[in-house]
């Protein structure tokens, strides 16, 4: 596994258990976790911190020695910045019976693409536990959730971020004060120790596409 497991799939980014559809076999979630839960980290943080990590993970888990800005990441963190206190829960999501992991989204809107829109219909009446499904709304709302776990919710209070005196972008999408903040504020405000990181803000949909 790659930081989080199977366990994080249940709810809304919930995978039938099943291994076969219409007797074509699809990948276990397994091989997903393992494939684009390195493509996100490495798209974020860029080749070089993204070595450093896999310096520091053993088999995909945090080593005994991972250095503290890893475990901070992958584990979660209280900090402070100009005066205020923010909590980042961690790539992992937190220690909750509700793991919200942006990683999980991720990985989860990979799959369903690929197993969907390739004939392999999540929604299939065989599979064990399984409900029907707009494929189409599912994704929108299954996407805008990451984004929000990504970026934040969307506020009319802009932050500017800035990486190395640079500024990256005027950020409509942040915590919105709520204390908990999302996967690129955490980065951005950490700068220090996450230098140069090639994070990008994205777009929300909505069921029309645009």
């Amino acid at each position: 596994m790659f930081i989080i497991d199977d366990s994080y799939f249940t709810g809304k980014i919930n995978v039938p258990n099943v291994t076969e559809y219409n007797g074509s076999t699809i990948e276990a979630i397994d091989d997903y976790i393992n494939k684009y839960g390195r493509l996100f980290m490495r798209e974020t943080l860029g080749n070089v911190l993204f070595k450093d990590l896999m310096l520091n993970l053993d088999n995909g888990e945090l080593k005994e020695d991972a250095s503290q800005k890893w475990v901070d990441l992958i584990n979660g963190k209280e900090y402070t910045k100009n005066g205020e206190t923010y909590t980042w829960q961690g790539i992992k999501g937190g220690c909750d019976l509700y793991k919200d992991s942006v990683l999980a989204y991720f990985v989860y809107l990979n799959y369903f693409e690929i197993t969907y829109f390739t004939g392999f219909s999540l929604a299939s009446t065989e599979a064990k536990n399984s409900t029907i499904i707009n494929p189409s709304n599912h994704l929108v709302e299954i996407h805008n959730d990451f984004i929000s776990l990504y970026q934040g919710s969307c506020t009319y209070n802009p932050i500017t971020y800035f990486n190395s005196n640079e500024v990256i972008f005027r950020d409509f999408y942040h915590s919105n004060n709520s204390g908990f903040v999302s996967y690129m504020q955490f980065l951005l405000d950490n700068e220090a120790n996450y230098p140069k990181v090639s994070i990008k803000p994205l777009q929300f949909k909505n069921s029309l596409g645009i």
